[in-house]
């Protein structure tokens, strides 16, 4: 749990960076989730939008 809650604390820096640093090409929200937190509960696979 506490390791969650630090890695929840870590994206928010991350986003917080990325976005600052070059806000057009910032990967999406849910990448990043997936990315920090996703291993932590998994769950069914999203299903990938079409563009």
């Amino acid at each position: 749990m506490a390791l969650s809650i630090y890695l929840a604390g870590m994206l928010y820096d991350a986003v917080d960076d990325l976005y600052r640093l070059n806000p057009h090409d910032a990967p999406k929200p849910a990448a990043l989730h997936d990315r920090f937190l996703g291993w932590a509960a998994p769950r069914a696979p999203r299903p990938q939008p079409t563009d």
